[in-house]
């Protein structure tokens, strides 16, 4: 009797606590989708930018077959403006994986080398169910470079918000489990947070460049809700939480 009434009382509690709390580490869900629904070819010198479905999401690896005819090949594979990985694709028909790590919107394959015709039979990505609401006004193409004048305002807004990003996250790190926490939700923004950084001191704030980083940042921010709700409960990482949340709102802001 004594083992069946604190089974009970086991199974209530758990389902009192929230999903991804009962684990000793957050851990964000994700799903298989396929990205193409058929295949296509990359000439020398092409690229090719593939959507992600809904939006926003966190991508952890992507996974292709591809084979090079006429020729060998490289393709180079980009999340964020940012190599991800690069692939030499021979004759035959091989299977590759790479890991991405970041939130995105796209991904865009480009090849770069070789004067072989690249042709991506199959494409597909463990994506998070978790669905990035919409920061800021649509920003080009994912991928496309435009020619724009570089403008350096007396306050560069952006390169302010990218290095309080480093900053937040370093002083968080100790909070954070190395294994899971830290290289799930944590290292991203800061990563994501450095290339904005370098963006923002190169063209200015003004440049759409560095706020379609900035949409990248506060998206990769909103990826890690989770752990930052986490953070909020524990008194020693609350303020850094805050402080966090409220970086993400600025941007969004001052993007919109």
């Amino acid at each position: 009797m004594i083992k069946k009434c604190l089974s009970v009382l086991i199974l209530s509690w758990a389902a009192l606590v929230p999903a991804g709390l009962q684990a000793d580490h957050l851990q964000p869900d994700y799903e298989n989708v396929n990205l193409i629904s058929c295949s296509f070819d990359l000439r020398p010198g092409e690229s090719r930018t593939i959507h992600i479905p809904e939006g926003w999401r966190h991508v952890r690896k992507v996974y292709l077959t591809a084979n090079s005819f006429y020729g060998d090949s490289t393709l180079q594979v980009y999340a964020n403006d940012d190599e991800k990985g690069r692939i030499y694709v021979p004759k035959t028909d091989p299977y590759f994986v790479v890991n991405i790590n970041e939130t995105a919107r796209a991904i865009v394959i480009r090849n770069t080398w070789g004067n072989g015709t690249a042709r991506i039979a199959r494409l597909r990505a463990e994506l998070s169910t978790f669905i990035g609401e919409p920061i800021g006004q649509p920003i080009g193409e994912p991928g496309f470079t435009p020619v724009e004048p570089i403008h350096f305002p007396a306050l560069n807004e952006a390169a302010r918000f990218a290095r309080g990003g480093i900053t937040l996250i370093d002083r968080l790190r100790p909070f954070a489990d190395p294994a899971t926490e830290y290289i799930t939700f944590l290292l991203p923004i800061k990563q994501v947070a450095g290339r904005t950084l370098a963006l923002a001191n190169a063209h200015g704030a003004g440049s759409l460049k560095v706020r379609e980083a900035l949409q990248a940042l506060a998206q990769q921010i909103q990826f890690a809700n989770d752990y930052i709700e986490s953070s909020l409960k524990k008194e020693a990482s609350f303020e850094l939480a805050v402080e966090l949340l409220s970086l993400k709102d600025k941007i969004k802001r001052w993007l919109d």
